[in-house]
């Protein structure tokens, strides 16, 4: 039953649907009151198009399996980056604030740093991608107070969920699961904080 609970947990909090999840964070803190809920729809479905499908067809083209340590992860990283950077692009365009594009260039160089360092480590990708979304998180409840104590409560729960589900699997040790969350972290609130007070 734990081993189900723990894949479960790995599936839906996977690097795959994390940016979906951060985008539709900034979506609703950004401009949700000023679009429909078909604009909200397409847009996310424009982001699961660029960070959900393409990085997942890349991954299968090149035979990268997130739970093999060996596997060669590059393409994969660098399809995640280059969606987020056009996407980032776009918002940019559309005059949303630097400060909530942040985020999107945190998760960028999270995973530049995870391919650099994954050549000798294993950090987890998993848990990078979701301190980001903690981050991002974070900030918005600094900046805006759109996000209440209880979402905050229940992102860093599911964090430690999905944390306890990698070791559980025996995918990464503890403290490959830390590092990431707190890699993930650290670019997302500095680089959002750096952003803010620049811009």
């Amino acid at each position: 039953m734990l081993r189900v609970l723990s894949k479960f947990i790995s599936g839906v909090l996977s690097p795959y649907f994390i940016f979906i999840y951060l985008y539709a964070l900034i979506f609703l803190s950004a401009y949700f009151s000023t679009v429909s809920l078909y604009s909200f729809g397409v847009l996310l479905g424009v982001v699961a198009l660029f960070t959900t499908l393409i990085p997942f067809l890349v991954s299968r083209i090149n035979r990268v399996n997130l739970n093999d340590k060996s596997s060669e992860r590059g393409p994969l990283y660098m399809a995640f980056g280059i969606g987020n950077f056009t996407l980032a692009y776009y918002l940019l365009s559309r005059g949303i604030p630097v400060w909530r594009i942040s985020f999107l260039i945190s998760a960028i160089l999270a995973i530049i740093t995870l391919h650099l360092f994954n050549k000798k480590y294993n950090i987890s990708f998993h848990t990078t991608m979701y301190g980001v979304l903690i981050g991002a998180t974070f900030i918005i409840a600094k900046f805006q107070s759109f996000v209440s104590l209880e979402i905050i409560c229940l992102i860093i729960l599911l964090g430690g969920m999905l944390g306890s589900a990698r070791v559980y699997l025996k995918e990464h040790t503890p403290g490959e699961v830390i590092t990431g969350a707190i890699l993930g972290f650290s670019w997302s609130y500095t680089i959002a904080i750096f952003t803010k007070l620049l811009f």
